[in-house]
């Protein structure tokens, strides 16, 4: 499993992990993992954890680890400015220097870095050290002059150390690249797994907004590796090649997606290509996260829960479906449960 994890998170461009639960029913789902129990993936350094597009968590291969971090570096550190508009500066840099000292005796968890610092309890609960520490960190990992690691042993706890940046990650976010360049990456990257896509499904999912999308679509249309149609009046743009949803999916065979599935957060404007619009308010809650769904010959059909003892219940299917689909499913959902109970998503 531990090779298919980096294959993955480059096919999916990028493994959604806002979630510390996120990735395992990712893998699960997709038959790269049998239980789990193992969680290899975590341990991976061909693959690393940033805050990329729409400002959210994600594994990238290295491949794509450059483009992807520095096309969304400026909004990252707008961020991070606007949280420090109350620290000089200088107050900020000199507890990075610190920082980058302690590191390199080796890998640390916050707390330790913390202590450190010198930030005893006492002191965290009298004065603002506690919070230009970790937004001297912070800013550190955004930057990527420290890379994050999860060293828990079960895959539904999270045990967050820091380490500096190793000679592999430094390398792919270094490199010599205009801003124009790597946003062309980027939707490129994009379109070569979720095409056809509209303008305002790419603004959704790279956060870049409408304006910078518009102008990279006209680079890419210009280098002639962009195709461009119209449907229903409505433009779509695409790479060639076949995309994630029309392939790799046995047509007759259910397939149970956890919370937040990368797949179906692609798209915003034309999401009604696998799930009915009668539907979508059941699938999609109010802030526009996906519930764990059901998907079945190329189209959502249904919904599932986990319970407090962590196994899947409560599988609902939204759609009329013929008693032997319904069987199909019900079977389906009882083998996946089988391989889910452990997981806790």
């Amino acid at each position: 499993m531990a090779g298919r994890f980096p294959e993955i998170c480059h096919g999916l461009v990028g493994l959604h992990a806002a979630r510390v639960q996120s990735p395992l029913p990712a893998l699960l789902v997709r038959d790269a993992v049998r239980s789990p129990d193992e969680t290899e993936f975590k341990a991976n350094r061909q693959t690393y954890r940033i805050r990329s597009v729409r400002g959210t968590l994600h594994f990238y291969s290295l491949d794509d680890l450059g483009p992807f971090h520095r096309a969304t570096l400026a909004k990252r550190l707008a961020v991070c400015r606007s949280a420090a508009r109350e620290v000089e500066q200088r107050e900020i840099e000199i507890v990075q220097d610190k920082i980058r000292r302690a590191l390199e005796a080796g890998p640390k968890p916050p707390r330790e870095i913390e202590c450190d610092l010198g930030l005893s309890e006492q002191r965290r609960q009298q004065d603002n050290s506690t919070f230009v520490a970790r937004l001297a960190l912070k800013i550190l990992w955004e930057k990527g002059e420290v890379c994050l690691h999860d060293v828990a042993k079960v895959w539904n706890k999270e045990a967050r150390i820091f380490s500096l940046a190793d000679q592999d990650f430094t390398k792919e976010i270094a490199r010599a690249s205009s801003e124009k360049d790597d946003d062309d990456y980027v939707i490129s990257r994009y379109l070569s797994a979720y095409g056809p896509a509209t303008l305002r499904d790419i603004a959704w999912w790279s956060g870049f907004g409408m304006r910078r999308v518009s102008s990279s679509l006209d680079r890419l249309k210009r280098s002639d590796v962009l195709q461009v149609n119209e449907q229903n009046g409505i433009t779509f743009f695409d790479a060639i090649g076949e995309k994630i949803l029309t392939t790799s999916r046995v047509e007759d065979q259910p397939y149970f997606f956890g919370w937040e599935e990368t797949v179906f957060k692609a798209y915003f404007e034309s999401r009604y290509r696998y799930v009915d619009a009668r539907l979508a308010p059941i699938v999609f809650n109010t802030i526009g996260e996906i519930r764990r769904t059901i998907y079945f010959r190329s189209e959502i059909v249904g919904i599932w829960d986990v319970g407090k003892d962590a196994k899947p219940k409560n599988m609902c299917v939204l759609k009329d479906l013929p008693k032997k689909d319904l069987r199909m499913i019900s079977e389906g959902f009882e083998s996946y449960g089988g391989r889910y109970s452990r997981t806790g998503d």
